[in-house]
C-alpha cells in the first residue's frame, strides 16, 4: 500500500486529533529533542536516534556495569538486555521506517539538505536516505554513498518519492519460496494474513479478501476505541485513586498518633503475660525433646530386638533343614542385616544431643520503639477494571505489619508450567517449561528481572552444583533434546553459557546433586555423573529403576537417592549409589507421585499429583503426615523447593505456595 506522505504528523484517533497527540512531534527524538537521525525502534515502539540510544545505554552501563538495558521512557527491557555490546545490540534494532516516512513530508515541502542546513547553508535536496532519515544535496549524497553500505542505507531521489511514496518503506514481498517475491497486495479477512496474487489464487480463493488499506482502517478503529481509550480511562482512575489514597493517609496519621498512647497500656498488660507464656514454652520444649528421645530409644530397641531375632535364626540354621535351605536362609539373613545396618548408620548420623535453656533478652536495650510502623496494602477498587478475585488481607489492629503471603503466580504466559526449581541466596529459581526460562523470585513472589535466563528449549528441572571458585553453577535438563545444560548465575554472557551441553542416555527429567555427583532421572534409569573441579560433567554409570516413568529425584547425602515413579499407582523409592533398594513407599492416598525433596532433618516429601497432597515420610519409610497447604485453590502439586527451612510447592502449572 502506498504511504500517504502528505498527511500530518500529529496523532489522530477515529479521524479527530487526540489529546495525547496535541503538541507531540513524532519526528523529534525523545532524547536529543531534535529531528531524528537514523531512527531506531525498540520492541516497545519507542524510537531514538541511533547515536542517542547508544550513548544512553552506554551511560547506564558506565553507572552500573551489571545494569539491565532498558527503554529510557517505559523501562521495558531490550532484547538480550544482559549483553554488554551496546553497538551490536542497537545495530540489530530495526530502522523505524514509519518515522522516516513521516519526516519525508517536511522534506517534500522544503527540499533542503539537512547537512547543509546544519552548517547554515541552504542547498536543494535531491536524495533521501531511509536509514538515516536525512535529505541530501547531490554533493552530500555522493559522500554518503561512498561511506555507507547500500543494502542498509537505501537512497532514493526525492523526485521518485514524489511519484511513488511507497519507496520510503522497505519493500514488502511474499516470503513463500514458489511465489517469486511478489508484492503483498490484499488482506484475507478469514485468516488475517497479507496476500500476494499467487496466495490469493492458490490458497485463498474462497476467502473474504479486502484491500490492505481497508484492513488497516478497521484495525486502527478497533485499536483506538477498544484499547487506547479504555486504557486511558483506567489510568485516569488509578491516578484519582492514588490521590484519594494520599488524603486517606494524612487522616490515618492523625488517628494513629492517638493509638500510640493506647498501645502503651496494652504493652504493660502484655508484659505480665509474657512470664506465664515463657514458662509454658519451657515445659513444651522440654516435653517435646523427651518425646523425641523416647522415640529414638524405642526405634533402637526395636532394632536391637530384630538383631536378637536374626541371631536366634542364625543359630537355628542347619539344625533341621537341608544344606540348600540353610544356604538360602543365611543369604536372606545377610541381606536383611545389611539393610538394617544401613538404617542404623543413617539414623545414628542424624542423632544429636539436646539441651534446653532460657536465653534472656536485653529487653530495655533491644526495644527502642513502642511499635514498628509498617504499610498495609490492599487492592483498590478501580472503575473500569474488574475487581480482583484474589483474597486480600484486612487489618484487625491499629498498628499492623504488612502481611506477606508465601503464595504467588510465576507467569511468563498463562500457559506457563513450573516443573522444577532450586533455592539460591534465599531466592527461588523456578523452571518455566513452556515459557523456556529460568526465573528468580523472592519467597514472596517478587521477580528479579536481572536474573532471568532465556533457554534454547523446554527445560524441566534445575539443580545447584557445588560452589567452586566462588561460582554458582546450575544444571538444567531438556528432555526433548536428551541434554543437560550448565549455566553460571552471574554476569557471564549467554553466548558463553550456551556452550555447556551434555547428552543424557535417555530423556532426562528431574535432577539433584551432592558434593561430587549429579543424578538425573531418565524414565527407567538414573544417570550418575561425576562433577569435576572445573564444573564439568563426566558420565559414570546408569542404574535401573523400579518403574519406567521416573521423573523426579532427590539425594540425602552421598549414599541415598530418592526417586518417584510417576504412574497412577507409583511409588517413592530409596536406593544407594549402587542401585541397591533400601525401601519402597506406597500409600492409598498417594496417586501419581511427582516432585520429591528432603528437609534438614532428613524427612522426605513427595507430591501426590492426582491425590492433591504432599506426603511427609521418615528416612525409614514411615508416614509422618499427609499435608495440604492452607490454600483453597491447591491442587495437582508438581515440584518441591526447600528454601531457608521452608518447603515451597508448585501446583496447577504456575502457582507457588508455602507448604
Amino acid at each position: 500500500m502506498a504511504a500517504d506522505v502528505s498527511r500530518p504528523t500529529t496523532v489522530s484517533v477515529n479521524g479527530s486529533k487526540s489529546k495525547a497527540g496535541q503538541g507531540v512531534d513524532l519526528t523529534k527524538c525523545h532524547l536529543c529533542k531534535n529531528t531524528y537521525t537514523a531512527p531506531k525502534q525498540l520492541p516497545c515502539l519507542h524510537s531514538y536516534c541511533e547515536d542517542c540510544i547508544i550513548k544512553n545505554l552506554k551511560s547506564a552501563l558506565d553507572t552500573d556495569s551489571t545494569a539491565q538495558l532498558k527503554c529510557p521512557i517505559c523501562i521495558a527491557p531490550l532484547p538480550d538486555a544482559r549483553t554488554k555490546d551496546v553497538n551490536s545490540l542497537v545495530n540489530k534494532l530495526p530502522t523505524d521506517h514509519f518515522i522516516s516516512a513521516l519526516m519525508v513530508q517536511d522534506v517534500l515541502k522544503t527540499k533542503v539538505c539537512k547537512t547543509c542546513q546544519i552548517n547554515n547553508k541552504k542547498t536543494d535536496a535531491a536524495s533521501w536516505c531511509a536509514y538515516c532519515a536525512e535529505a541530501m544535496c547531490e554533493e552530500h549524497a555522493v559522500r554518503h554513498n561512498a561511506m555507507t553500505p547500500r543494502d542498509t542505507h537505501k537512497v532514493n531521489a526525492i523526485s521518485e518519492i514524489e511519484k511513488d511514496p511507497s519507496l520510503v518503506y522497505p519493500p514488502t514481498f511474499c516470503t513463500k519460496q514458489k511465489h517469486g517475491r511478489k508484492k503483498l497486495e490484499k488482506y484475507c479477512m478469514d485468516h488475517k494474513k497479507l496476500l500476494c496474487s499467487d496466495c490469493r489464487s492458490l490458497h485463498h480463493s474462497e476467502c473474504r479478501v479486502a484491500d490492505i488499506k481497508h484492513a488497516v482502517d478497521a484495525m486502527k478503529n478497533t485499536f483506538g476505541v477498544t484499547a487506547v481509550d479504555k486504557m486511558k480511562m483506567e489510568v485516569a482512575n488509578i491516578i484519582k485513586n492514588r490521590e484519594q489514597n494520599i488524603t486517606d493517609l494524612n487522616n490515618q496519621k492523625t488517628q494513629k498518633e492517638a493509638a500510640i498512647k493506647t498501645l502503651r497500656d496494652v504493652i504493660n498488660q502484655h508484659l505480665d503475660s509474657l512470664e506465664v507464656t515463657l514458662k509454658e514454652e519451657l515445659s513444651k520444649a522440654h516435653a517435646a525433646e523427651i518425646e523425641d528421645m523416647n522415640k529414638d530409644i524405642k526405634s533402637f530397641k526395636d532394632k536391637d530386638a530384630t538383631l536378637d531375632h536374626y541371631k536366634i535364626l542364625a543359630e537355628a540354621v542347619g539344625r533341621s533343614t537341608t544344606d540348600a535351605q540353610a544356604y538360602h536362609q543365611v543369604e536372606k539373613l545377610i541381606e536383611q542385616v545389611k539393610i538394617l545396618d544401613e538404617h542404623v548408620y543413617h539414623k545414628k548420623s542424624m542423632l544429636s544431643k539436646s539441651e534446653v535453656d532460657i536465653i534472656p533478652l536485653d529487653v530495655t536495650g533491644n526495644i527502642t520503639q513502642l511499635a514498628e510502623v509498617k504499610v498495609r496494602q490492599t487492592k483498590p477498587k478501580i472503575e473500569g477494571k474488574e475487581e480482583s478475585k484474589v483474597s486480600v488481607h484486612t487489618a484487625h489492629s491499629t498498628i499492623i505489619e504488612r502481611e506477606r503471603r508465601n503464595k504467588f503466580l510465576a507467569l511468563k504466559f498463562q500457559c506457563s508450567f513450573i516443573s522444577g526449581g532450586i533455592s539460591l541466596n534465599s531466592n527461588l529459581f523456578l523452571v518455566d517449561n513452556r515459557g523456556k526460562e529460568l526465573r528468580s523470585y523472592t519467597e514472596y513472589g517478587k521477580r528479579d528481572t536481572t536474573l532471568t535466563f532465556s533457554l534454547p528449549g523446554n527445560p524441566f528441572d534445575v539443580a545447584l552444583l557445588p560452589q567452586k571458585k566462588n561460582r554458582d553453577v546450575v544444571a538444567i535438563t531438556f528432555p526433548k533434546d536428551n541434554q543437560i545444560q550448565l549455566i553460571e548465575i552471574g554476569n557471564i554472557s549467554l553466548e558463553k553459557q550456551l556452550k555447556h551441553f551434555y547428552k543424557t542416555t535417555d530423556k532426562g527429567y528431574g535432577l539433584a546433586s551432592t558434593g561430587t555427583k549429579l543424578i538425573v532421572a531418565c524414565k527407567s534409569k538414573l544417570d550418575i555423573w561425576d562433577i569435576t573441579e572445573e564444573h564439568k560433567l563426566m558420565h559414570e554409570k546408569s542404574i535401573p529403576t523400579k518403574g519406567d516413568k521416573v521423573k523426579y529425584v532427590a539425594v540425602a547425602d552421598d549414599s541415598r537417592i530418592y526417586y518417584t515413579d510417576s504412574s497412577e499407582r507409583g511409588t517413592l523409592n530409596c536406593v544407594n549409589m549402587d542401585g541397591v533398594n533400601i525401601f519402597q513407599y506406597s500409600h492409598k492416598h498417594l496417586k501419581l507421585p511427582m516432585g520429591v525433596a528432603i528437609d534438614s532433618k532428613g524427612h522426605v516429601y513427595v507430591c501426590g499429583f492426582h491425590s492433591n497432597n504432599v506426603h511427609q515420610v521418615s528416612p525409614e519409610a514411615n508416614l509422618l503426615e499427609i499435608m495440604t497447604p492452607e490454600d483453597p485453590h491447591f491442587r495437582k502439586p508438581i515440584a518441591l523447593i526447600p528454601n531457608a527451612g521452608k518447603m515451597f510447592v508448585s501446583y496447577e502449572n504456575n502457582a507457588i505456595t508455602l507448604l
